[in-house]
Formats: structure tokens, sequence, C-alpha cells
């Protein structure tokens, strides 16, 4: 693991734990039901900044990555112009969804139709919240991993100090002036640091735009991909959100955001590991073989991570809940351990979605993610009348295992790129270890002292387990990390473009 990985790590947990207490602050300030609508308006804003971005945040980070690694003016032309573009593209997303929330108030939900101006100014944030995406893969593709995630720290604290502040003063509606007013101080910081630090330039003839993007017909090929799917992975989370809400009412909506906030802590260390330290690897100018060889050793060595996140949830279900949130949403216990299944099975297919990326198969990455999401959502339709928030976390197991084989095996047929067979065994291990700790632990008492006894038992066993399956190069790196990580928690001194 090397010092770069290590800083991104030590951030990424900072970065959790303000998830983690605007989360629990939220849930005393506002309850279950409130605590519900809130996390399905904040879908309904990913949405649009999803359908209204057309996929060049992510695409962004793939085209300025190759155009660093061609030199620092080739870099600044690119990013400058992604910004400018994705700038005017965010203010008329804004726009068009507030005019069409006033025609058309139920087009989002009916449900939350009694939140209009909460919603109403909700939409006003989208700007923000679309560049500062931008903005963190701007300084990941500059080979500033760690930089990029320090300020992804900041823009969490910010956006978390104006929801908690806003809620506190008056509820749900607060809640989105706060965010929003935190939003535009934060994103004209964010703005002015780039510029200090990048050289970015955010003025310039509104021509250059239209002449960068014929002069790279691939950006709208790969945008249009990357489009397809993001658009459906926010409308199959929205319809998810959507189908609880309906079907089991808000109560259980806030349940839901409960436990996918808590699954999403497992891959919360990787998934900025994956963006910020990987694709740039992967996406730079490199021969396939080099790509792929970064990308199976990264997946052998996040697995470990991923299954230390993973065991204390799965084994504590209720403790995590009572902490993290209230009592009152203790009865998510049941299914939280599927979903942490979910989260693990999609953090191992995304390494090698990230691969397929770095290879230009972005159609084929966007069909296969739109066929992983698409299907969980129709999915739920039909499991959650039956199984409640259980089928909608069977739903998503059943559509990531889809949409990693899918990368697998494209890899192999077309690129010929195995996955290695330590990678697949050691995936395999990790999702059965946490499986079946949800299983077997399943509805028991858990702070008695052979209840607790148990459980460390089955961690450490599964963790011993893991550790023996390992090389000795990956042991020794494991044994460094402690030290390596308290050497690195200084912020980096400022890099300069080469």
């Amino acid at each position: 693991m090397s010092p770069t990985l290590i800083s991104i790590a030590v951030v990424q947990v900072l970065t959790i734990l303000v998830a983690l207490v605007r989360s629990k602050l939220l849930s005393v300030l506002l309850g279950p039901a409130n605590f519900g609508v809130v996390s399905t308006v904040d879908q309904v804003v990913m949405t649009m900044v999803q359908l209204g971005a057309l996929g060049l945040p992510f695409t962004g980070l793939k085209y300025m990555a190759f155009a660093h690694s061609r030199g620092a003016e080739a870099f600044q032309e690119t990013s400058s112009s992604f910004v400018r573009l994705l700038g005017l593209l965010s203010i008329v997303t804004t726009v068009v969804a507030s005019v069409i929330f006033v025609w058309f108030p139920g087009v989002f939900g009916y449900d939350l139709v009694a939140y209009r101006l909460a919603l109403q100014i909700a939409l006003i944030g989208i700007p923000a919240v679309t560049l500062n995406i931008l903005l963190v893969n701007t300084l990941a593709a500059a080979e500033q991993p760690a930089t990029a995630a320090q300020l992804n720290l900041i823009v969490a604290l910010n956006l978390a100090s104006g929801a908690i502040i806003g809620g506190w003063v008056n509820g749900v509606t607060g809640l989105y002036v706060g965010v929003a007013i935190a939003g535009a101080v934060g994103l004209a910081g964010s703005l002015w640091f780039l510029r200090r630090r990048l050289g970015l330039r955010l003025l310039g003839h509104p021509g250059a735009l239209v002449r960068d993007l014929r002069a790279r017909p691939e950006i709208i090929k790969s945008s249009a991909s990357v489009y397809l799917a993001m658009a459906v992975y926010s409308l199959s989370l929205l319809a998810i959100r959507a189908t609880v809400l309906t079907e089991l009412g808000a109560v259980q909506a806030g349940l839901l955001q409960a436990s996918l906030s808590i699954a999403l802590t497992v891959g919360a260390i990787l998934s900025p590991m994956n963006n910020l330290f990987l694709g740039p690897l992967v996406n730079q100018d490199t021969l396939p073989e080099a790509k792929a060889s970064a990308a199976n050793g990264f997946a052998g060595e996040m697995l470990v991570l991923l299954l230390l996140g993973a065991l204390p949830i799965v084994l504590f279900p209720r403790l995590i809940l009572g902490i993290l949130f209230t009592s009152a949403f203790a009865p998510a216990a049941g299914a939280l351990g599927l979903f942490v299944l979910w989260q693990c099975v999609y953090q191992i297919g995304f390494i090698y979605q990230q691969l397929l990326i770095g290879l230009d198969d972005m159609f084929y990455m966007a069909v296969t993610t739109a066929a992983g999401y698409g299907s969980a959502a129709l999915l739920s339709v039909f499991l959650v009348p039956r199984a409640g928030l259980s089928g909608v976390a069977i739903a998503l197991v059943t559509g990531m295992l889809l949409y990693g084989t899918a990368a697998a095996l494209r890899l192999q047929l077309r690129f010929g790129i195995r996955v290695p067979s330590r990678v697949i065994g050691r995936s395999a291990y990790v999702a059965t270890a946490v499986g079946g700790g949800s299983w077997l632990f399943l509805g028991r008492q858990e702070l008695s002292v052979v209840a607790v006894g148990g459980r460390i038992g089955y961690a450490l066993a599964a963790l011993g387990i893991l550790w023996l399956g390992m090389t000795p190069e990956e042991r020794s790196r494991i044994r460094t990390a402690p030290g390596q990580m308290l050497r690195h928690l200084r912020p980096p001194s400022p890099a300069t473009l080469p």
C-alpha cells in the first residue's frame, strides 16, 4: 500500500466521519419520516445532476488525465474547457428542472408535493454539486489524488455544516437553505483554489468550447456512454426509493436511507481510492498490460480493507444503527447485512469497470451499468411488497452480480485480460465471509459476553483465513502500513505540474 493510497485512506476516514455525524444529527433532528423525505429529495437532486451533466464530470477525468500525460498546457486547456462547459450545463439544468417542477409538481413523486418549497430550494444547489465533482476529479487527473481527497473532505464538511445548521433552525426547508448557501460559498473557494494550484482558467471565448468538442469528437461519444450509465443508475435508485416510499411509507424510506448510508461507508474508502488513484492510472497513455496490472494489484489489496470495513457492521447491526442514528432505526437491522453484501459486490465489479473505461470500452461499461441497476430497480418492484427492505437489498445484490460478471467476461473475450484467480478467489471469500456472518448472527443478541465473544471469534477467523491467503509481499506491505500512515497524516506539499 503506497504512501499516496494511505494518505487518501486517512483523509477518507475523516470524510466518512463527517458523513456519519451528519446522518446522526439529522436523524435526531428530523426523525425517521422526515429523514426519509430528505433522502428522497437528495436523490432527486443527484438524478438531475447526472441527467444534466451529460456524463462530463466522469468523462472529464479520463480526458484530463490523458491531457496531463501530454503536458501542462494541454492539461490547463482541457480542464478549463470542461469546467466552463459544465458550469453552463449545470445552470441550464437548474432552470429546466425548476420550471418542470413548477408546472408539474408531481413529476418527482406526489409524496413530495407537501415539501415543494424544500425541493425547489434543493434544486438551486445543482451547479455547486456538479462542479465540485468535476473539480475534485481535476486534481486527481493532475496526479494529485491526496489533495483531491482533501478538497472532497472540505466540501463534505462544508455541506454537512450547512445541512445541520439549517435543519436545526427550520427543519427540512431550513436544511436545504443551509446547503444552498454553503454550496455557493464552497464552490467559490474551490474555484479559487484550483486557479491558484493548477492555473484553471474560468473565463474564455464561448467558441472555444465548440472548437474543443469538434477537435475531440470522442469526448461526445464517451460522455454519451457515461451519461447512459449514470442516468440509469440515478433513475434506478430514485425508482427504488419511490417504490419503498409508496409501498411501505415514509418511515421505511427513512430506514432504507439508513441502511444505504451504512452500507456505503463500507466502500467509502475504496471508492475514492478507485476514482482518485486507480482511475488516472488506467486512463494514462500506457499499454493495456500496464493498466490491467494496476487494476489487478489494486483489487487484490483493497479487498482486505473491504472485509475490515464490512465485518463490524454485519456482526453488530443493531448497535451500529443505534450509534449512527437512533433506536428508532433498529428495525432496519434485519436487512442491513444484505445491503453491506451489495456494496461489497459492487466495489469488486467497479474496479474492473474502471479498467474498461481505461481501455476505451465506454459503451460496454455503460450498457452493463445500466443493465445492472436497471434490473435491480425492476426486481425491487416485485420484491419490496413481499420482502420489504430485504427485497431491495436482494435486488441490488443480483444487479451487481450481473454488473461485475459482465465486466470480467468482456475483459477476457475482447482484450484477452483475465482476472487473476487470486482476485476471484479472494472476492468470493470476502462475499462469503460477509454474507455468512450476517446469516449466522441474524436476530441474535449482540451485547452479552457470549454474543460479543462469538462475533469477535468469527471476525478473527475470517481475517486470519484471508491473511493466510495473501502473498508474502502483501503481508509485508500491510505490516508497514501503520507506520506509513502516521508519516503521511500531514497534507502533501504543493505540487507543480510537469
